[in-house]
């Protein structure tokens, strides 16, 4: 039985279809690291170029990208599967250029992108507030700001 999509998407149905086919998608690339690794690559390269289109949920997003190149390189596995997925899922969905709304129609391309972060970031809101505070003593345990940064660049770095 599949878990239920993220509060806000299952009623839009359009958009639960998309999701549900965004998260198909990320179970497969989590069953590869590598590719979980490539894909927050991909995802920082846009976040740079359309922070602007996503404003609203920016930071979220930033900080499920760092949640999924953590768990893809095995620095935090503190968090539930089906959460993993949801947060892979809406990167994906991010990512895909040609999703429900496609990105290339200025002015209202990202409306569906910012929508299934926010609804995703709802879903998991506690696990990644777990994410920023483990960031949080990471950053003072391990040698300070530039050791986090290291491994999980900001965007101007990763692009």
């Amino acid at each position: 039985m599949e878990p239920p999509c993220p509060r806000n998407i299952e009623h839009a149905p359009a958009q639960h279809r998309a999701f549900q086919l965004a998260e198909k998608a990320a179970r497969a690339a989590l069953r590869r690291r590598f590719r979980v690794v490539k894909l927050t690559n991909e995802a920082y390269k846009k976040l740079d170029r359309h922070e602007s289109s996503i404003a609203s949920v920016a930071r979220d997003l930033r900080s499920m990208v760092r949640l999924a190149t953590a768990w893809g390189r095995r620095d935090y596995r503190e968090v539930p599967w089906k959460s993993v997925v949801y947060v892979v899922a809406a990167i994906i969905y991010f990512v895909n250029p040609v999703d429900l709304v496609p990105d290339v129609l200025t002015g209202i391309g990202f409306v569906d992108d910012a929508a299934v972060i926010a609804a995703v970031v709802r879903s998991v809101a506690a696990d990644l507030a777990a994410f920023r505070a483990w960031e949080a003593r990471r950053s003072e345990e391990g040698g300070g700001e530039a050791a986090v940064s290291e491994l999980y660049p900001p965007a101007s770095v990763a692009a």
